[in-house]
């Protein structure tokens, strides 16, 4: 159809063809069919030239589409509506999402919990999604924002577009994401603003976090430690302290760059320290580099080391990867009687082998600030879920507002969570869009009935 002729009425509305966007609109054209509810529109309207933009970087390229590991600690928000998040998340689990794919021409493949696209690409998921809308019916309108939304007297929402195109529904559906890894775009916060809904500040998560190199395992010789072992990757356990309190801890690949941390397991603790920061509180990440081996056992294995003759390096890289242990070495160096990467370890008091040690089992760096928002992978924080109603995600301030996704005060752990919660809140967000016909057309045959 001619777009200049396009009739811009449509039964439903959805902003942002994200996965969240997408899967709404395909769930409410499935519901629609499955309780043969005929002739109704749904337009899916998007400011990118593509559906489904974002998805093509997720995974490194490969899209993780969900984890079969589940968990109440996989899902945090800012807000107290936890358990509205696992009721979500139930609707339409894991299982659910394979399902999903294969009954659509896409098959998963399983790499220890992780689920990806067997073709092990993101573009796979991306074009089965948009063939999906296509074979639905489903109304793609791209290259526009939507600018401003009333909602009119009469309980329909008129859009307006940038470009001043107006368009007007029933159900409207908000499914713009977030601002991380994009340029940064808080449009669809103002939108759910204008309606009264409250935003929890947005925040970088799923980030590296930026040290403070004067404050690096009390010493002043940060910024050269992080120098010489920036590339270095080595398991870890580590732990986010916030003013003091250790508020998280995770355990995993641990990466260092030359600005600070990186890796899986800060990523999983970014958002803690994030939010820290915002509220400016100290806040600081603590490192375990030996996390399988007690101190004892470790004291005692360098006594062995004595007899072999070895240096400290030499001996500590039998432990650790040994860029990181001439780093660790050179930045304690001065702190423990001038110790240095050829001092024998038969030559080092045991006091100050043990404190050494100790340091590296409990190694403090604090943080100074995070990754920018566009190199960060979620946000936390968003519209806040207690605003919503829990079995629907239907706006509590508006009949027919429904917002699903990375909008929303939700964000998951690394490995295919957040998508996760987008396939999970999409759905739900969806059919519940397209209820609301199933229950007027309903209503309205009943009606039919009792007056023939």
């Amino acid at each position: 159809m001619n777009e200049k002729n396009m009739d811009r009425v449509a039964d439903i509305i959805v902003i942002g063809a994200g996965a969240s966007g997408m899967m709404a609109a395909i769930s409410a054209a499935l519901f629609w069919k499955e309780n043969h509810i005929k002739n109704k529109k749904i337009f899916l309207i998007d400011k990118n030239d593509r559906a489904g933009k974002k998805l093509l970087a997720t995974g490194n390229g490969r899209c993780n589409l969900t984890n079969l590991k589940q968990g109440p600690g996989c899902y945090m928000t800012c807000g107290t509506e936890s358990a509205a998040i696992s009721g979500i998340l139930s609707g339409f689990s894991p299982e659910d999402v394979i399902d999903f794919f294969k009954t659509n021409g896409m098959l998963t493949c399983d790499r220890g919990n992780y689920i990806y696209p067997k073709s092990m690409q993101a573009q796979t998921v991306a074009d089965t999604l948009v063939r999906i809308c296509e074979s639905l019916n489903i109304t793609v309108i791209l290259n526009e924002c939507i600018s401003s939304i009333r909602y009119l007297a009469s309980g329909f929402y008129r859009l307006l577009s940038g470009q001043g195109k107006e368009y007007t529904t029933k159900s409207l559906v908000l499914s713009t994401g977030s601002p991380a890894s994009v340029k940064q775009d808080y449009n669809g916060y103002r939108l759910a603003e204008t309606f009264g809904h409250s935003v929890i500040s947005p925040l970088p998560a799923l980030c590296g976090l930026k040290a403070d190199f004067g404050g690096v395992a009390g010493t002043g010789d940060g910024k050269v430690f992080f120098k010489q072992t920036a590339g270095v990757r080595c398991e870890a356990s580590a732990q986010a302290v916030v003013n003091g309190i250790c508020v998280s801890k995770e355990q995993g690949e641990l990466q260092i760059t030359d600005y600070g941390l990186s890796g899986i397991v800060i990523f999983c603790l970014s958002r803690h320290i994030s939010r820290g920061l915002f509220e400016k509180k100290p806040s600081a990440i603590w490192l375990d580099f030996l996390q399988d081996m007690p101190e004892p056992e470790i004291i005692s294995y360098l006594y062995e080391e004595n007899g072999r003759n070895l240096t400290l390096h030499q001996a500590l890289s039998g432990l650790l990867n040994s860029k990181l242990a001439k780093g660790l070495i050179t930045l304690l160096s001065g702190k423990y009687n001038g110790i240095s990467i050829h001092t024998p370890v038969s030559r080092i008091k045991p006091v100050v082998l043990e404190a050494l040690i100790s340091k590296i089992k409990h190694f403090e760096v604090v943080i100074s600030g995070t990754n920018e928002m566009e190199r960060a992978q979620v946000c936390c924080g968003g519209v806040n879920l207690s605003e919503l109603k829990a079995d629907s995600l239907e706006s509590r301030i508006l009949p027919g507002l429904y917002l699903c996704g990375e909008l929303l005060d939700v964000d998951g752990i690394c490995g295919g969570y957040n998508l996760q919660w987008a396939w999970s809140s999409g759905h739900r967000a969806g059919v519940e869009a397209a209820r609301r016909f199933c229950n007027e057309d309903t209503l309205k045959q009943k009606t039919e009935r009792q007056d023939g």
